[in-house]
């Protein structure tokens, strides 16, 4: 894709030395919109039998609902791509460790996922595109038979889940 883009942007810049020949700019511009926004897409949902594709993980200390710095960025970046994609459906997965009571947990997992909600709305995602569920600690990628705890900590998340409609 890098590769495309960069040949686009060549042939940008040696137009741009005319002034006449602005119809053939806006062409290319189009053009490299459409093949960014087309590739993303294929890239995620490139071979994918059951229509979901799991785009991002948000990863959260523990008791913690507050995103850590290093996620925003690509939030904001699969935000933006939901928003100009009004055909995906998204769901937010609020998800916990073990640590604590059900209810407590559920309640934790819903907050980290109306966290991320709120951020991809505010970034112009419709809310009807989205679905917000807490899973609390009901279904871990790794269970407390596993001693380390940096295994355990990938329990503490959100899965942000996008399909077509």
């Amino acid at each position: 894709m890098k590769n495309k883009i960069f040949s686009y942007l060549r042939i940008f810049s040696i137009l741009c030395k005319y002034n006449k020949l602005l119809p053939i700019m806006l062409l290319c511009l189009t053009s490299i919109i459409s093949s960014c926004s087309l590739d993303i897409e294929k890239t995620l949902f490139k071979k994918n039998t059951n229509k979901e594709t799991k785009t991002l993980s948000v990863f959260f200390e523990a008791n913690s609902y507050n995103v850590p710095d290093i996620y925003i960025k690509r939030i904001e970046e699969f935000a933006m791509f939901i928003a100009n994609n009004s055909h995906l459906k998204v769901r937010i997965i609020g998800n916990t460790d073990d640590k604590g009571s059900s209810e407590y947990n559920i309640a934790l997992g819903q907050r980290r996922a109306n966290v991320i909600y709120r951020i991809i709305k505010i970034l112009g995602a419709n809310e009807e595109q989205i679905e917000i569920i807490s899973l609390g600690k009901e279904k871990p990628i790794y269970n407390d038979l596993i001693q380390d705890k940096n295994e355990l900590a990938k329990n503490r998340r959100v899965d942000i889940i996008c399909s077509r409609t």
